[in-house]
């Protein structure tokens, strides 16, 4: 009642905001405090800050090195890819044929650690 709106540090602490960017994270949230994708917890900050300040030029990078959404928010990550995609695109000049690139690249990733084997040569 009355209170300041939460922001994304105040939210669960800003636990993992915290873990990824230490005391850079309300610089992140600074530059974008809205999530991706509706009801995801990683920011447009985020995906900035990778661009920006971490010279990330890949989506790959971005998903898994940068935000870790691929490992830590699996929920979150399928919706992710496309939009951080599409933001990345227009940050970085991408055309489609480059955006339909990065995000099949992260596609195939995912896809290549849910194929398990057992180590054996199967061929005949």
């Amino acid at each position: 009642p009355g209170g300041e709106p939460a922001t994304p540090l105040a939210i669960d602490g800003g636990e993992r905001l915290h873990g990824l960017y230490g005391a850079e994270a309300a610089d992140v949230v600074a530059l974008g405090g809205d999530p991706v994708v509706e009801g995801g917890t990683t920011l447009t900050g985020e995906i900035d800050w990778a661009i920006d300040r971490e010279a990330a030029l890949t989506l790959e990078d971005v998903i898994y090195r940068r935000t870790r959404a691929a490992w830590y928010l699996p929920a979150e990550r399928d919706l992710l890819a496309p939009a951080a995609a599409d933001r990345m695109a227009q940050r970085l000049g991408w055309d489609a044929a480059r955006r339909d690139a990065e995000l099949a690249a992260v596609r195939d990733r995912y896809t290549d650690e849910l194929s398990f084997t057992t180590g054996e040569d199967t061929s005949p």
